[in-house]
């Protein structure tokens, strides 16, 4: 039980951020969000880490950090990709298929076998998270939605992974010594591929603030339900941060909600509930 209120609190934190991250507006370019939000991210990960009291590594952990920390900068620059190839609204609907891909990986990797109740669920939760982003009058780009669709190929292979990983050291430690180490590799990145000034960033140094303390909330709530329950499970509760940030939206945003929308909300709960009684 405990890994789902986790699960759900991390989605309701994943939200948050997706909200605030739409404050900041057309103002400052996608790479330097990025990069800025985990920067800010990580004195509060590592706070938790000094607070659990354990820092200790077992042998193997670092074999399976060199695997999959340099995948982290692939997946960035694919997702980046993906949202200049095409509308947010076209290729983003794709990320729903990632529970499918983890579900897969976590066979492989971890010999995850689930119910059949919970992998329905998880459809249900796809489909959902697809029909609630995907626009009506949009039109398809097979590029985007390919970029979109590599990133949750890597993402079926990271998350078991980095479930493994946390075999060999604590919940805590894990997410910040990836983190960490990603935004090592990303810097050189960022820094040619930025547009936006310093003092553009400055300007926003209080929302970048409280983004970076909500991504950690989410980060951290998110890898140790990973550690708790099943992977796949975990993983297709993710898709709810898709129906959490639409309900934010509305409220703060004052985003429009559709008949579309609401039908895909219902759908997204019925797999929910699914998963939570399988």
């Amino acid at each position: 039980m405990t890994w789902i209120l986790l699960a759900l609190f991390a989605q309701v934190m994943n939200a948050t951020k997706n909200v605030l991250t739409r404050r900041l507006g057309n103002d400052i370019d996608t790479y330097t969000v990025a990069f800025v939000s985990t920067v800010l991210m990580l004195p509060f990960l590592w706070l938790s880490v000094f607070l659990s009291g354990d820092l200790t590594i077992e042998p193997g952990f670092w074999k399976i950090m060199v695997l999959i920390v340099p995948l982290e900068i692939v997946v960035m620059l694919l997702f980046f990709h993906a949202l200049t190839k095409s509308e947010l609204s076209v290729s983003y609907p794709f990320v729903g298929f990632s529970p499918l891909f983890v579900a897969f990986g976590s066979f492989l990797i971890l010999g995850e076998v689930n119910s059949w109740l919970l992998y329905v669920g998880m459809l249900l939760l796809v489909l959902g998270a697809f029909a609630h982003q995907l626009k009506d009058e949009s039109a398809l780009n097979v590029k985007g939605a390919l970029y979109i669709l590599a990133v949750c190929a890597l993402w079926g292979y990271m998350i078991p992974m980095g479930n493994l990983a946390m075999g060999y050291a604590t919940p805590q430690l894990f997410p910040a010594l990836f983190f960490s180490l990603a935004t090592v590799l990303f810097f050189p990145v960022w820094l040619y591929t930025r547009t936006s000034s310093y003092t553009a960033v400055r300007s926003h140094a209080g929302l970048f603030l409280l983004i970076g303390l909500v991504y950690a909330l989410f980060m951290g709530a998110n890898w140790l339900a990973f550690s708790l329950g099943p992977v796949t499970a975990v993983a297709a509760l993710g898709m709810l941060s898709i129906l959490f940030t639409s309900m934010l939206s509305g409220v703060y945003l004052k985003e429009r909600l559709t008949i579309r929308r609401l039908a895909a909300a219902i759908l997204m709960c019925a797999g929910a509930i699914l998963i939570v009684v399988s």
